[in-house]
């Protein structure tokens, strides 16, 4: 079992979402990258305007004459179906729309002329939707994965929060000329220093409550309040990035925080404006994006990850290596790439079934993870290859390794309803610099050298030396 999918297009999904670029122009790339990838024939972010109609923001799509509107209006639709709309936090996906049950569902697929659908909803604490992201398709079905659906879940999600952190900045800037009530209830963080002084002229009650009072910090300090270490102005305070040399107002400048002593994160948005007395402010305003960022940090980690075997995959054993020659860690003494399959794996897939066989390759990763010298250092490079990278910097020789192999492999494995099954190890291994300078080549190699020790028999162990497939007892003899 494989994730079938380029894991390099989960972290580009995350770099396009994270990069400093106008949004707009951001969201057709991620649409079109997202249909794309997962099959979709179109995909489109709405938002609604003045009149509660739903405005086409962005969108891609594969159709001649497809069901993207300028307009969408989803108002009988939503208040119709209010008690099966989903929480804020919730998706809609649905892989065929024609067996559904789900009634909000036939209706939005109706409304798109969609047979399968993902549908994520931007709505407000009175559930009133604000916006909407979707993938439809006029498929009948659209086969996916568990894993597919989740990463495009959170793709999805990411983008979305990022709409509605986008949203509610434009709330914030109205806000600004509004009452103190509506700043108090709207979910954002807001605070007003004076722009020389740096004193406290005005914060929301969300912005006090983790300090104190709106009474007990107006007038104190900024960074006396919002940072214990501190004794001056902070040293990535943006205040000279908000006005020109002229000192006039320029733009919003943003930035992630991490709050210290809880570890939430914020999306922070500063900027200068006039105060009502006309001195220059500087206001400051934040959104809790700690979800967002464990979504990203969840797609990095399912991009590195094999989620059979729970080992690290392909794409991050390429990136290791690759780090370790571009920083010369991979040079004396050496660096080993041990490259392994199972021999006899098709034969427990044929007789017993790919269940068993799935069982097998977790069992590997179990067993390799166990073993101090190789747990931090064995990837699964797809089907039933394994690789064991041998740094330089790391415990235990090259023989060392090759023991611990030999030992996992050396006995009879258990498998369900009572039936054993004895696994053998081909191995091939080549060494950097000697066998090449590039990850690629490297990796070439040791499966040109397991290769070899298949064809002379399995169970073997030979090494790509400068050139020439030797078998271990003659690298043996070399003294090495």
């Amino acid at each position: 079992m494989e994730y079938g999918k380029n894991n390099k297009d989960w972290i580009s999904f995350v770099e396009k979402l994270s990069a400093d670029r106008d949004l707009d122009e951001m969201i057709p790339e991620i649409l079109k990258d997202m249909c794309g990838t997962f099959e979709y024939g179109c995909g489109f972010v709405y938002k609604r305007d003045y009149e509660h109609r739903y405005l086409l923001c962005a969108s891609y799509e594969q159709y001649q004459n497809g069901p993207i509107k300028e307009y969408v209006d989803l108002t009988e639709c939503v208040e119709k179906y209010r008690p099966n709309w989903p929480e804020h936090t919730k998706t809609l996906s649905f892989l065929d729309i024609t067996l559904s049950e789900d009634v909000l569902a036939q209706a939005l697929g109706a409304v798109f002329g969609a047979k399968s659908m993902i549908f994520i909803p931007i709505v407000d604490r009175s559930e009133t939707l604000l916006a909407f992201v979707g993938l439809v398709d006029r498929r009948t079905k659209n086969l996916h994965s568990q894993d597919d659906m989740i990463f495009m879940r959170s793709v999805l999600s990411i983008l979305a929060n990022d709409l509605k952190m986008r949203l509610y900045r434009q709330e914030a800037e109205n806000a600004q000329r509004s009452l103190e009530g509506t700043l108090d209830h709207m979910g954002i963080d807001v605070y007003v220093n004076d722009f020389e002084t740096h004193e406290i002229l005005y914060l929301n009650r969300s912005m006090a409550a983790p300090y104190g009072t709106v009474e007990e910090i107006i007038g104190k300090i900024c960074w006396q309040v919002l940072y214990d270490d501190k004794t001056g102005e902070c040293d990535f305070c943006p205040r000279k990035r908000l006005i020109d040399e002229n000192g006039r107002a320029t733009r919003v400048y943003s930035w992630d925080y991490q709050r210290p002593f809880d570890g939430a994160w914020f999306r922070v948005f500063s900027a200068a404006f006039r105060w009502v007395n006309g001195r220059m402010a500087h206001i400051v305003s934040s959104v809790d994006i700690t979800e967002n960022k464990r979504n990203e940090e969840m797609i990095r980690r399912m991009a590195g990850q094999d989620y059979l075997t729970n080992l690290p995959n392909r794409y991050n054993l390429t990136t290791r290596i690759d780090e370790l020659i571009q920083k010369g860690e991979a040079q004396e003494p050496y660096c080993y790439i041990l490259f392994f399959d199972l021999d006899g794996f098709k034969q427990i897939n044929d007789t017993l079934g790919h269940r068993v066989g799935d069982e097998v390759l977790r069992m590997v990763g179990e067993k390799f993870q166990a073993e101090s010298l190789v747990c931090n250092h064995i990837y699964r490079y797809g089907g039933d290859e394994f690789v064991i990278l041998l740094e330089a910097s790391q415990q235990g020789g090259i023989q060392d390794i090759l023991a611990v192999v030999q030992t996992v492999f050396s006995a009879p494995w258990d498998l369900e309803e009572g039936r054993k099954v004895l696994l053998r190890a081909s191995i091939g291994i080549s060494r950097y610099p000697d066998d090449g300078d590039k990850t690629s080549v490297l990796i070439r190699k040791a499966d040109q050298a397991m290769y070899a020790a298949k064809r002379d028999g399995k169970a073997r162990i030979y090494f790509y030396n400068r050139g020439e497939i030797s078998p271990d007892e003659k690298y043996k003899t070399t003294g090495i």
